[in-house]
């Protein structure tokens, strides 16, 4: 039914195949190569196999060239065959793009590091031309900022991937709507620009119940919902592994399938987004000189309204619908081909940067909001707008927070739930797309709950597009918000303000580590992160030497002025003074720029199947 047109609530792709490329063959997704970054990849199975390119796949969790997956670690096999199940075999399912290319990118069947996480989202980035991810941190509505480094590999893919038209990145909005109220405006990674963040629609076309809402929202895409709604059928592990126990009525009470190598049962957020990575991989075929982001453009400008009875739903001054909900609408595969045929890309991208520090009182529950006005002097005609903001508030969950455009248009980028402390963190809204972002932007603040208050500390807006009619390129940006050095709650300065300035994400990431680091944590953890002003790699060595259990791992360059650096101790020297990691640091700090202990990630697949939600929860 996902296949099937929007009046069956799909995403019209069965009538997108009836169309053709300007060479005369049908638009299946020849030529195109999704990459699957989840937790394996099943590439012997009969309709997987036909796709399947080896020679850009890997396995990040066990350091070998096969993704395939291990126990009932199903997740990435259904998310290939929703991508792009083989079509023409006359056995099992189709995916969306049929004859696109699938790669596996083994990552979150364990825990994941930063740098792990980044190695993989630029993995083959001279083949790969879509990096399709269901996957996340935890949904339990707190704040989750993205890694510097997978900020750093996420730019590097736009900028240098598909020959310099940049690689597609999708990303599962969350599902973490019916148990904590999230919002997928909290999580890093699908909150990142360059990212296409995907909601869920249930057979009956509206939201699926746990589908998360958030500003950052581009497109939505067909899933499973309640028990009353059917789920996704796709491919499965082989075998009586994974979802398809092969008897009895699956979590949505329909009957499983017969045949174990298929399931009946695939949803969450985490099916939506290989739906959409195949509509992409049709688009490319259809028109391979499309950008990154002139595929967004094609997806906000083709996307169809559903659930048109919700009050969710308002026009921008540009014309076009938003919805908390649903971003721009339903993706429509049928019209995102047809637009992409004769698309015209939209010229280089230009950016306006504004900030202001104001450290004032937010009123408590039963006073008024704040509202702080910035003027932006440029025009810009608008595609992604980041928002910087900062408050020692202590209790973040407290404070609702919109952003206004010039024209009225509303952004709503957290709201009141169970979330304990301060905000540093960079929002995203695609709220504003297209339009002008000349005049006053306002940003208002509302304390929902008594007895704990605090400041606003400062909020600025990063703002990205094409030249508006009235861009003028002498004006300068009036500047971002002011860093101070970041000093960790174990007394180690984690960051430079010139580091922060420098590294995106790096502020976000590092104000928010200590919330992760467990309570016995020793500053002595096996792996720092280090970053100098220079390839230090002897200078770090040398003043190594009086440890004897370390590895430096090779440096790596982070951006123009600094370099990256691993340092893995031995387990022996957990139980040591603190001061052999501070020695080790002071001994060469001229040229720090930033040095943290990096933790393993928590990641979680985007499937919410009832007997298989736990086990994909990554510890």
């Amino acid at each position: 039914w996902h296949l099937k047109s929007g009046a069956n609530q799909g995403a019209n792709v069965q009538q997108a195949w009836l169309q053709t490329a300007n060479s005369g063959e049908q638009i299946y997704g020849t030529g195109v190569l999704i990459a699957i970054v989840d937790d394996g990849l099943n590439h012997d199975h009969e309709d997987l196999s036909a796709n399947y390119n080896a020679e850009a796949s890997y396995d990040f969790n066990f350091d070998d060239f096969d993704p395939s997956p291990s126990g009932d670690d199903a997740h990435g096999t259904s998310a290939a065959g929703v991508a792009a199940g083989y079509g023409h075999n006359g056995v099992g399912i189709s995916g969306a793009a049929p004859n696109a290319s699938l790669s596996g990118i083994r990552l979150i069947a364990r825990g994941t590091t930063d740098s792990t996480e980044a190695d993989a989202l630029k993995y083959a980035l001279d083949s790969v031309d879509i990096y399709s991810n269901s996957w996340g941190p935890d949904d339990d509505a707190s704040i989750h900022p993205i890694g510097p480094q997978l900020g750093q590999a996420l730019e590097y893919g736009v900028i240098n991937g598909r020959e310099g038209k940049g690689a597609i990145y999708t990303w599962a909005g969350g599902n973490g709507r019916y148990r904590s109220d999230d919002n997928s405006n909290y999580d890093g990674s699908a909150n990142s620009r360059y990212v296409i963040a995907v909601a869920a629609i249930s057979s009956d076309g509206t939201y699926s119940y746990y589908s998360e809402p958030g500003a950052n929202l581009l497109v939505a895409a067909p899933s499973d919902s309640t028990t009353s709604h059917p789920g996704i059928t796709t491919t499965d592990i082989e075998g009586n592994r994974g979802y398809n126990s092969g008897s009895g009525l699956n979590s949505n009470g329909i009957a499983n399938l017969s045949d174990n190598n298929y399931t009946n049962d695939f949803g969450g957020t985490s099916s939506a987004t290989p739906l959409a990575s195949g509509v992409i991989a049709l688009m490319l075929q259809a028109n391979p000189a499309l950008t990154w982001r002139d595929v967004q453009h094609v997806l906000v400008n083709s996307a169809s309204t559903a659930d048109s009875s919700s009050s969710g739903w308002f026009v921008n001054s540009a014309g076009h619908s938003f919805n908390h909900d649903y971003g721009f609408g339903r993706i429509d595969a049928d019209a995102a081909i047809t637009l992409s045929k004769t698309w015209t890309n939209v010229g280089s991208e230009v950016n306006f940067t504004t900030a202001e520090s104001v450290d004032i009182a937010i009123p408590d529950s039963g006073g008024s909001s704040i509202t702080r006005i910035i003027n932006v002097p440029q025009d810009i005609t608008i595609e992604t707008v980041e928002i910087p903001f900062t408050s020692d508030h202590s209790y973040r969950g407290d404070l609702e927070i919109i952003l206004e455009s010039p024209s009225g248009t509303r952004a709503t980028l957290a709201s009141q739930r169970a979330d304990s402390g301060s905000y540093n963190f960079k929002f995203t809204a695609k709220t504003f797309w297209d339009e002008s972002s000349k005049g006053d932007w306002r940003l208002i603040v509302t304390d929902q709950d008594d007895g704990i208050t605090g400041n606003l500390n400062s909020w600025g807006l990063n703002i990205y597009g094409t030249p508006g009619t009235q861009y003028n390129s002498m004006i300068d940006n009036i500047g971002s918000i002011a860093r101070d050095t970041i000093i960790g709650e174990k007394g180690f300065t984690y960051a430079s303000c010139e580091a922060q300035e420098n590294i995106p994400e790096l502020t976000n990431y590092l104000h928010h580590l200590d919330e992760y680091i467990d309570e016995d944590f020793t500053p002595n953890a096996h792996n720092w992160i280090i970053g100098t002003t220079s390839r230090s790699r002897r200078r770090l060595e040398k003043h190594a030497s009086n440890i004897l259990d370390y590895r430096v791992n090779n440096s790596t360059q982070f951006n123009a002025t600094n370099h990256i650096y691993e340092i893995n101790f031995h387990a022996s020297f957990l139980n040591k003074s603190a001061s052999i990691v501070g020695s080790l640091i002071e001994g060469f700090s001229d040229k720090l720029s930033f040095a943290y202990p990096s933790i393993a990630n928590n990641r979680i697949s985007r499937s919410i199947t009832a007997e298989h939600s736990n086990s994909h929860f990554i510890c």
